[in-house]
């Protein structure tokens, strides 16, 4: 259990922010395959969901702010890019969410820790649970 407070502890410090609700931090982190193997009743998939409409807004909002020059398909452009599960994986890498993600053992042999596809929904998942832990 200690390790496990020590392994949040430090996600929290690579992201500079301190969850009021570990429960929701350990949520955002949680992949299906892992919920059921340990029978659990939570996962990131509805975080992700969330999470995915707020990354959107605010890459939109940061393309109408910092880049208000740009022509519109060239922002739609940018956009889709910023929003693709290609660089959303890597946002993911820099942060190593790799090493904090909870994957049952099979996913696991599989090798699916580096999956940019689940590295990208656990990204959402923390925009997510960061915008529901701070108070919106």
């Amino acid at each position: 259990m200690e390790k496990e407070k020590e392994k949040l502890e430090k996600l929290q410090t690579n992201l500079k922010y301190c969850f009021r609700s570990k429960k929701l931090l350990k949520t955002a982190l949680t992949h299906i395959s892992y919920a059921k193997e340990k029978k659990l009743n939570y996962n990131y998939e509805k975080l992700e969901f969330l999470g995915d409409s707020l990354v959107n807004f605010l890459i939109i909002d940061i393309l109408a702010e910092k880049f208000a020059e740009f022509h519109l398909a060239r922002q739609a452009f940018t956009k889709a890019y910023l929003i693709s599960e290609k660089f959303l994986s890597k946002l993911a890498k820099k942060h190593q969410l790799e090493k904090f993600v909870y994957l049952s053992k099979k996913e696991e042999e599989k090798g699916r820790r580096e999956d940019p596809s689940i590295l990208a929904d656990v990204f959402e998942a923390l925009w997510a649970s960061i915008y529901i832990d701070s108070g919106k």
